[in-house]
């Protein structure tokens, strides 16, 4: 632990040295968990949470184990009673997570350690961030007694050292601007979880389902059948070149795509490109429909193409591509092929060492190339609001994994 007895940076008004404290110092009675046995579970009843109904501070009852019968509640009771106010920490399996009891009706299993603070010395909330820090974790670690999975110890968790302040108000001031920062991710959360929900469903009825011509909703002026189109009727295939992670170098003339990143750095649309390479690979355009030949994963895995939407992009690996035809959109090809899944299904089942030949005689309804463009937009336009709200996500993360950092001792 460190030996500094004050944070980097904390509230002016507070000048007061931090105290080091065993956490059984700072609680009402020593930590309890549920039940070690493994009750029956029923389909209905009072929830019955572990591990996995933890996370991003919050006890997810849709996450619960199962439920149980109230005979088993009030038998489990007997050892430990929920109370608003306390603080589980996840000590087997996955350990570290942390949350603050705020709606009482479940009831919990042995992987859960629950805290009681002592409201008279310290908070709730307090605790809550605090248990998230690295040192604690450190020592969570460390104290894991088994080596195939981490397991802690009750005596393990109350022996943590807390480092806190002298005032309970600066205890609460440090807790109100993490909480508001928690605030901000959740709220960017909810707003990217809804877009994700929202461009699904777009998906699910903007393209025809099985038998049909047109789909359930399109864009005003459009009243046209779509027209069934084999994948040989899309465009001209071309092979790529040899490109590996070899030939990247962070001062290299071309700006260039390896197949991996179709899995990982892009999914229906290739721009903003950062890796370059000196290598003279295949040159694509924009429009170009780029597919993976290989995965380590799964055939569904496999169908994953991107259409380029960026200039002077050199590529190359396990990689063919589609050079569509001018009245095709590759963008709408590939979010079609990418997100309507009776496509993506049809096309996985010849997916197997994927090649153009496996996937000609595969085909896609397609409707005039300004529907196309219409559509295509419209989905550019969401995931672009995705990738925002995201993008906030991961910064207020790491302002706060900073805040975590320099606003403790």
């Amino acid at each position: 632990m460190t030996d500094n007895k004050v944070p980097r940076i904390r509230f002016k008004g507070f000048t007061d040295d931090w105290e080091q404290r065993k956490l059984s110092t700072l609680i009402r009675k020593p930590i309890t968990d549920g039940p070690h046995e493994t009750p029956q579970l029923l389909t209905s009843g009072i929830p019955f949470i572990s591990v996995e109904a933890i996370h991003d501070g919050i006890i997810d009852l849709k996450k619960c184990r199962g439920y149980i019968s109230e005979y088993d509640d009030e038998r489990f009771k007997q050892k430990y009673i929920p109370e608003i106010g306390d603080v589980f920490f996840t000590k087997a399996a996955t350990i570290g997570r942390v949350a603050v009891v705020e709606k009482l009706g479940f009831n919990i299993w042995s992987p859960i350690g629950a805290i009681k603070p002592d409201f008279s010395k310290t908070r709730s909330k307090y605790l809550y961030y605090f248990l998230q820090t690295d040192s604690i974790m450190k020592e969570a670690l460390l104290g894991s007694n088994s080596s195939s999975q981490y397991n802690l110890s009750m005596d393990t968790i109350e022996n943590f050292t807390i480092n806190i302040p002298k005032s309970i108000n600066e205890q609460v001031e440090v807790s109100k601007i993490l909480t508001n920062l928690d605030n901000l991710i959740t709220l960017h959360q909810s707003k990217y979880d809804k877009l994700i929900t929202i461009k699904k469903s777009m998906i699910e009825k903007m393209f025809p389902k099985k038998s049909f011509k047109i789909p359930e909703i399109r864009f005003k002026g459009f009243t046209d059948d779509w027209e069934q189109r084999k994948v040989e009727e899309i465009g001209d295939n071309f092979s790529t070149s040899n490109l590996s992670y070899a030939d990247l170098t962070d001062d290299g003339k071309y700006k260039c795509v390896l197949y991996g990143d179709l899995y990982t750095k892009f999914k229906e649309r290739i721009f903003d490109v950062k890796s370059r390479t000196n290598t003279e690979a295949t040159e694509v355009e924009i429009n170009d429909i780029l597919f993976p030949t290989s995965t380590t994963v799964d055939n569904i895995s496999l169908i994953a193409p991107s259409c380029v939407n960026q200039e002077k992009i050199r590529v190359g690996g396990d990689l063919f591509g589609i050079r569509p035809y001018k009245n095709i959109n590759g963008n709408f090809v590939s979010y079609c092929i990418n997100n309507f899944m009776p496509v993506k299904y049809s096309f996985a089942k010849q997916a197997q060492g994927l090649t153009i030949v496996h996937l000609q005689y595969n085909s896609i309804m397609i409707p005039t190339i300004d529907e196309q463009k219409k559509m295509s937009q419209l989905f550019i336009n969401i995931d672009n609001l995705i990738t925002l709200h995201q993008r906030k996500i991961e910064k207020l993360n790491i302002i706060k994994k900073s805040m975590l950092d320099k606003m403790f001792v």
